[in-house]
């Protein structure tokens, strides 16, 4: 009798998993309405999200799939292909990106580094744009192999294609707030990307690719009927109009040789001294005062977030360092009773 109980009683616990493993597989939401279907594979896309099943009690699911694909310019470039398995109403969605999501966290993090050094918040929204559109223009080369068409490939390498800068661009330009679109169009019959900026409620074109490998900053911020005349095509009813140029005539803003990585490092890093209020400051030749550490003549030098140089014990991240009453950081030597190493950290 006991053995029989046993029995049974595993016979029901057999009984009950299976059937909580049948809830489980045939529970989640089956979707009526394509919006909130094409809302919920955009959320998964926005995750990078590479395998997602979906049930939809509905047709034309790949029309769907591309529309929440083409529901924002940064996301739809970086999609490069996808498929989906269809059986009855389950959809089961395997999608390949250019880039994976740990590389997506990498450019999210440089970039705004790269912004906050590069980019004064009391600049102009088109000192701002001028501003990334010369440092793009520094920092990349033409990639004509054809091979980097993501942001990632372009950080690591200095190498990109015009999807590159543009992808780099929209990024900056939605760090600081900046309205802004990837155009997808041809050049002269050849397939091409470029950027549109918002501007007190008025879009420019801003094709920086060119603008490094043609005349420089010929295309700032100009407008549609200058880019058809240049042999610019691509379907406007997608995007905004613009309907003037920024600037009555061409103007350059910085005479820099793309090719020189010392002249880049000049740029950006390079400056002037000057005194405010009796403290001294950096003023990097980029357009912003030097903030935090910086590497000057052979020594290295601190500024608060104010941009004033520091002089004295400094605690940066949990380590101390000690910089004289001239501003240069000690290393390699004694301040009264503490020992600072080769690289000035505080020996404990």
């Amino acid at each position: 009798m006991k053995v029989l109980r046993n029995t049974l009683k595993s016979i029901i616990i057999g009984i009950t998993l299976i059937t909580s493993t049948y809830v489980n597989v045939y529970a989640s939401e089956t979707f009526y309405d394509s919006n909130k279907l094409k809302n919920e594979i955009y959320n998964n896309l926005e995750d990078w999200k590479t395998d997602f099943t979906l049930n939809y009690g509905g047709e034309n699911i790949q029309s769907i799939l591309d529309s929440a694909i083409n529901n924002e310019d940064y996301l739809e470039r970086s999609v490069a292909s996808y498929n989906i398995k269809i059986s009855g109403a389950i959809n089961k969605f395997n999608i390949k990106y250019r880039t994976t999501k740990s590389q997506e966290n990498f450019i999210d993090s440089e970039l705004k580094r790269i912004v906050n050094n590069l980019i004064d918040p009391n600049m102009s929204k088109v000192d701002k744009i001028i501003t990334i559109n010369n440092y793009l223009v520094k920092i990349y080369k033409y990639d004509y192999n054809l091979k980097s068409d993501n942001v990632y490939s372009a950080l690591t390498t200095k190498k990109t294609i015009c999807q590159g800068y543009a992808m780099t661009a929209y990024k900056m330009f939605k760090i600081l707030g900046i309205d802004s679109r990837i155009i997808s169009g041809t050049i002269n019959g050849t397939a091409h990307a470029w950027n549109m900026v918002n501007i007190k409620g008025n879009w420019y074109h801003l094709d920086i690719t060119n603008n490094d490998n043609v005349i420089r900053d010929k295309y700032l911020l100009v407008s549609d009927q200058f880019l058809i005349s240049e042999g610019f095509s691509w379907d406007r009813s997608k995007y905004p109009v613009s309907y003037s140029n920024y600037y009555n005539s061409h103007k350059t803003y910085v005479d820099y040789n793309n090719d020189n990585e010392k002249d880049i490092y000049t740029y950006y890093n390079g400056g002037k001294w000057y005194i405010k209020d009796g403290v001294w400051h950096y003023f990097r030749y980029c357009g912003k005062d030097a903030i935090g550490w910086l590497k000057n003549d052979g020594n290295w030098y601190y500024f608060d977030r104010n941009g004033d140089m520091k002089v004295g014990w400094i605690l940066d991240n949990g380590t101390w360092y000690y910089c004289y009453s001239n501003g240069q950081m000690a290393y390699n030597t004694t301040i009264g009773k503490y020992k600072l190493g080769s690289t000035g950290a505080l020996i404990n």
